[in-house]
């Protein structure tokens, strides 16, 4: 948490702007980037969702959304791993802490590891002789939720499971001690749990090296301790951000990250930085202001500073009103609106009426142009800052796909030229306008073999230049008005001047 001490749990109709505008089945909310400064204290929390999960059936997405295993050659699904190397061993004594947000799922049950060491479908439920330490949320329709905490020996696996209540889209806090003997769980701070280990029994020493596998929902707050911490300490604690370096801390993720976000940072002395694979890192806000000092709650003056702050507070029938501005966030947003089985009441999301509200997905770029000749031709130049990029967006980015010039589309450099898409053209698939995208680009902008389909109705004659196979925005072919290329290795963008 930057610049705080402790944590808060907690298109056009004209709007009548009190507090807190009521309308019929829910509320009116209020977005306004330009309140951003308003909430000097940030709050860092990893989201888990299902977007771009790896999975090869639609059932297990609603399921088990995050599929049945880890695939490797899609990069992995929403997770951190602290890696094997840095990952922390706990051994006879060990106390495991996180605040946690749990999501709705679409289905009738679902097991999500809040940390372990194991992947998959595996890492709430099925555990072995050698899983490191765990806790983990099962929660179903025809039986009580539950909570599983346990360990493996090395020769039998220990654990238990708590007939606990889990709560939806509510921030809670959740513990488990150890002290060799005594295994405790605790939520928000209160014992809910408390069972005997056979004298002798002590974890294997796997590390815990996962925190969310398979999760949907929110976690932040994760600490890991060499000791048996007692219920006073926690309770004393668990709304605190602490210091670094307390003690018999092993690891501790209060969601800092580094600067391009592909890191969250260990503020222990081990320094067990751990990798995120595909979560997200989000904020909440806090004010000074003692008004709004609970942070955004969508009036007129608390609104959130994001659109996803809305839509994560908003309940079906409120209305989100954005008012004026660019907003460049990467909206993703689990089961909004989602009741396709019913004629519910929505959340509606609409721009303020009368003011110009862009949601575009564009970052600023702020660098330094330098003018070169390259091909014959006056081109500019400069290094971009991919980190800051990355902060503005909260998640990594290391390549560029689109360039806007003062809104205005740029074109990728590509082997042949032709004019801006977005001027007006008469082209189409059965009229090829010369100079224009439909003369030759080919059906796929990465291989222009061949442009004949016989099985549509086109001229079989009619074929297209081979220009072999080619990558859009590669500095060798640009060589007109509006184009650009960038590469990624030296993190360079390059583009000529536009004659518009």
């Amino acid at each position: 948490m930057e610049g705080s001490t402790s944590r808060n749990v907690s298109l056009f109709s004209t709007p009548t702007l009190s507090r807190h505008s009521e309308q019929s089945g829910g509320k009116v909310l209020y977005v306004d980037q330009a309140a951003l400064s308003q909430y000097p204290k940030r709050d860092n929390y990893l989201l888990f969702d299902t977007f771009d999960a790896d999975v090869n059936w639609t059932w297990v997405m609603k399921a088990h959304p995050h599929g049945g295993y880890i695939w490797p050659a899609g990069g992995g699904n929403d997770q951190v791993d602290l890696s094997e190397e840095n990952a922390p061993v706990l051994t006879n004594n060990f106390t495991q802490e996180a605040w946690v947000y749990s999501d709705n799922i679409t289905l009738n049950y679902h097991y999500r590891s809040i940390m372990g060491s194991e992947q998959g479908l595996s890492a709430a439920n099925h555990w072995n002789i050698d899983t490191s330490p765990s806790i983990s949320y099962i929660t179903r329709n025809w039986a009580a939720d539950r909570i599983s905490y346990g360990f493996g020996t090395g020769t039998k696996t220990i654990k238990f499971h708590a007939a606990v209540t889990v709560p939806v889209k509510v921030w809670h806090h959740i513990a488990t001690t150890f002290d060799g003997t005594n295994y405790i769980l605790y939520m928000n701070g209160e014992v809910v749990d408390n069972n005997t280990v056979t004298a002798g029994d002590t974890p294997a020493a796997t590390p815990v090296r996962y925190i969310g596998t398979d999760f949907i929902g929110k976690i932040d707050e994760v600490r890991m301790w060499s000791v048996a911490r007692t219920q006073a300490e926690i309770q004393a604690n668990m709304n605190k951000t602490l210091a670094d370096n307390v003690t018999g801390m092993e690891a501790y993720y209060p969601m800092a990250v580094n600067n391009n976000y592909s890191m969250i940072i260990d503020n222990s002395s081990n320094a067990n930085h751990a990798t995120i694979t595909k979560a997200e890192i989000r904020s909440r806000f806090f004010s000074d202001n003692s008004s709004c000092a609970n942070g955004p709650d969508g009036t007129t003056s608390c609104p959130y500073p994001t659109i996803r702050g809305a839509l994560d507070d908003a309940q079906p029938g409120d209305r989100v009103y954005i008012r004026e501005g660019r907003y460049s966030e990467l909206l993703t947003k689990w089961q909004l609106n989602h009741s396709f089985e019913t004629e519910g009441p929505k959340i509606t999301i609409e721009g303020y009426p009368n003011e110009e509200v862009i949601l575009d997905g564009t970052v600023a770029i702020n660098a330094q142009w330098v003018a070169y000749t390259h091909n014959g031709h006056n081109i500019y130049k400069a290094v971009l800052d991919m980190d800051n990029i990355s902060k503005q967006i909260n998640k990594p980015v290391d390549n560029i796909t689109g360039v806007f010039v003062n809104g205005r589309y740029m074109i990728p450099a590509m082997p042949m030229n032709f004019k801006n898409p977005t001027d007006n053209t008469t082209g189409n698939p059965k009229n090829r306008e010369p100079g224009t995208v439909w003369a030759g680009i080919g059906k796929s902008p990465y291989s222009t073999v061949s442009d004949v389909d016989p099985g549509e109705d086109e001229d079989a004659e009619e074929t297209t230049t081979d220009y072999g196979s080619y990558v859009p925005g590669d500095l060798a072919n640009l060589d007109n008005n509006e184009e650009w290329s960038f590469d990624a290795a030296t993190k360079t963008s390059e583009g000529e001047a536009s004659e518009n």
